[in-house]
């Protein structure tokens, strides 16, 4: 389980996920968005679990999860 903590981010950024050296994830949300909001950004950044240590392009990878 990731840690989540809420943090005041421009609008248009509603979260975003970080990982320590061992892999812990931590996700940020933005504490202006609604709860409804927060869900979805938590399952969205839970994916990047998987992509944690992979060779992507960070770009490429927001395209295609946000399909």
């Amino acid at each position: 389980m990731a840690h989540v903590v809420y943090i005041d981010l421009p609008c248009k950024i509603h979260g975003c996920s970080k990982y320590d050296a061992d892999g812990y994830q931590t996700i940020i949300l933005n504490a202006k968005d609604s709860y409804k909001k927060n869900i979805e950004t938590y399952i969205h950044e839970c994916k990047h679990s998987e992509d944690y240590g992979a060779a992507f392009d960070v770009d490429e990878l927001e395209k295609v999860r946000h399909k």
